[in-house]
């Protein structure tokens, strides 16, 4: 394996050279900017701040909160954003609000990697909490943090250390940011060399992210501890790790963490043809969120372990379009430079127009009294077309997410652009069909929520297992689940994805009946056939629409599960042709067998060696 060629560092980036292709706690450059409306707001509360107290009031807080809790923005765009609002805030004579701004702006200085710009605004957070003009107790123990943090990224692990103790010793259980506690033990646990009190402090973070319900510091810990395990070479147990972290990700939807945790488990993956599909999966799920840093890092991940295992020509591939990616992100980073240097000025402008309306207003009191009202209800009509648009940005949003729910991406972005989806040939799909053994008289002994639960129980399973795989689901009929591999976009290992996919779904089946059955409960138990050629793939209809597949091998892989058995994977002649030669499977022929309508078929059963 390629491990002992893989360069890490506790923080997860090394200092002296490019890693190789372990991705570990990686924290991209995002390429998003702030959304207009949000700057728009910004620059309208700043030029008004003079005009109402108490509206001023309430927009602060909701200006405050959006930058307390944006995530993915453009790190350099968000300091500038904060030098705005602590310059509000100065006037305003708002000195928690002005702490709590320079803080979270320290921490995008540190994620920009300007550390001695991050050193001197927490500095200057710390002089302001200690002049004693601010009461808030619960800011000094993140203060402590914004410092280790700093320090962390400085290489600076005594001073790191320290602050971190002076943060657990300001800590009080009474404070509402829990948040705050979870980050302290992170850090904590990633300044000891000894694996014991490593996993100790990142599984106290872990059990308080469960507790408070907290996905995404639950799945940072989980990252951390799969980590903490990898830089020591015990890979069982970081893979044990970095899959819990995915199912959490996965479940967030932060599909930018998704491919950095594929990253992961391929850098301590012991097989190599799993390790190609992990890679696969970082890239397919960074070109989810069109992220060019981590698209540009799947494929320069992949370049290397293909040519470190002899596919130099792959190898080859992978490298040219990690390098095309690359010269996309270097135009992207040149116009986001441009756009920066634009807010900058703006920024500054923002600075004169304040203090221009300072100067006004000492001479106009009598005249701002009449104007208050006028300035309100522009104010009133801004803010209701920031929240618009806001509600329409997340309403798109759910219908492109219930969209891809139910047609394939390419398929549903096509939709999207022309109003129609073309149907589609495809040479070498694997059709793949579930069903139930004697569903009628075990769904006889449940009642009506019973069966739906059971079902749908069964069928989330299967829905994550086909994820897992690359599978696209087709559709359920009734107690029978249909999946392809090979479209919309054909692979080389989708007929291998596909019956793997069907053996663990087979898996879970067995294991989950034998806990109904240790219960005295029914449940069900399943048939599973696959077959592989041509098919026609497209949208029927133009109401409630769905994907479809057409041709023979619909219906020959329908034959294959009727003549299937019980816990078993039953594949046809084309099907074991294309897989024979795999070390992985243990294939019993069956001879040839009589299928309604489509005479004597040879049929195989399929399993992994033992």
């Amino acid at each position: 394996m390629l491990k002992k060629q893989t360069s890490l560092s506790k923080n997860g980036s090394s200092p002296n050279q490019v890693r190789d292709w372990l991705m570990i706690k990686n924290v991209p450059q995002l390429l998003s900017v702030i959304p207009k409306y949000f700057v728009s707001s910004i620059v309208f509360g700043l030029l008004l701040v003079s005009t109402s107290a108490q509206y001023d009031s309430y927009w602060s807080d909701s200006v405050i909160n959006s930058y307390k809790t944006e995530e993915n923005a453009n790190f350099k765009s968000q300091i500038i954003v904060g030098d705005s609002l602590l310059l509000l805030f100065e006037k305003r004579d708002e000195p928690c609000n002005w702490i709590e701004i320079g803080i979270r702006k320290s921490h995008y200085q540190s994620a920009a990697r300007d550390d001695n710009g991050a050193l001197s605004t927490v500095n200057n957070v710390f002089n302001k909490y200690q002049s004693g003009i601010c009461k808030e107790d619960h800011l000094l123990p993140e203060i402590y943090l914004a410092y280790a943090r700093t320090y962390m990224n400085m290489e600076l692990s005594n001073k790191a250390f320290a602050y971190i103790h002076k943060g657990f010793e300001s800590w009080n259980d009474r404070f509402p940011n829990k948040t705050v506690l979870m980050e302290l033990y992170l850090s904590k646990g990633f300044l000891f060399d000894n694996l014991d009190s490593t996993v100790h402090y990142l599984s106290l973070a872990y059990e308080l992210a469960v507790n408070e319900d907290d996905l995404k510091h639950q799945q940072g810990a989980l990252n951390d501890l799969g980590y903490a395990y990898a830089v020591r070479g015990i890979y069982t147990e970081a893979e044990t790790y970095f899959r819990k972290a995915l199912k959490v990700a996965q479940k967030r939807e932060a599909y930018i963490q998704v491919s950095s945790i594929f990253n992961n488990i391929a850098g301590v993956s012991e097989n190599n043809q799993q390790t190609a599909f992990y890679l696969d999966s970082a890239f397919y799920y960074a070109s989810l969120k069109g992220n060019l840093n981590a698209m540009q890092m799947a494929k320069q991940n992949s370049a290397l372990f293909h040519y470190s295992n002899d596919s130099f020509q792959r190898g080859y591939d992978e490298l040219w379009q990690s390098m095309l990616i690359k010269d996309s992100l270097y135009n992207n980073q040149k116009i986001r430079a441009f756009a920066e240097m634009e807010q900058k000025f703006q920024s500054e402008l923002k600075e004169q127009r304040i203090l221009y309306l300072d100067t006004q207003n000492k001479n106009r009191t009598r005249q701002r009294n009449g104007l208050i009202g006028g300035f309100f209800l522009v104010m009133v009509f801004a803010v209701s077309v920031v929240f618009q648009r806001n509600r329409i940005a997340k309403e798109r949003k759910r219908s492109d997410l219930l969209l891809r729910n139910i047609l394939p991406q390419e398929i549903a972005e096509e939709l999207k652009e022309t109003g129609r989806a073309r149907a589609q040939d495809f040479k070498k799909v694997s059709v793949m069909f579930t069903d139930f053994v004697e569903f009628t008289q075990q769904s006889a002994k449940l009642s009506a929520a019973e069966l739906v639960y059971e079902i749908n129980h069964c069928f989330e399973a299967f829905d994550y297992i086909i994820e897992k795989y690359n599978i696209e689901k087709i559709k359920t009929i009734g107690d029978s689940y249909m999946a392809a591999g090979g479209l919309p976009i054909p692979t080389n290992v989708s007929v291998k994805n596909t019956v793997q996919a069907a053996l663990e779904m087979q898996a879970f089946i067995i294991q989950h009946k034998t806990e109904m059955d240790a219960a005295g409960k029914p449940a069900f138990e399943m048939r599973v056939g696959i077959h592989t050629g041509p098919v026609v793939a497209g949208i029927v209809g133009i109401k409630k629409f769905q994907y479809d597949i057409w041709g023979d091998t619909v219906n020959t892989a329908s034959r294959m599960e009727n003549h299937g058995e019980i816990g078993k994977v039953n594949i046809s002649k084309a099907t074991y042709e294309l897989l024979k030669g795999d070390p992985q499977f243990t294939f019993e022929s069956r001879g040839k067998i009589e299928a309604k309508g489509k005479g004597e078929i040879e049929m195989w059963f399929v399993s992994y060696k033992t």
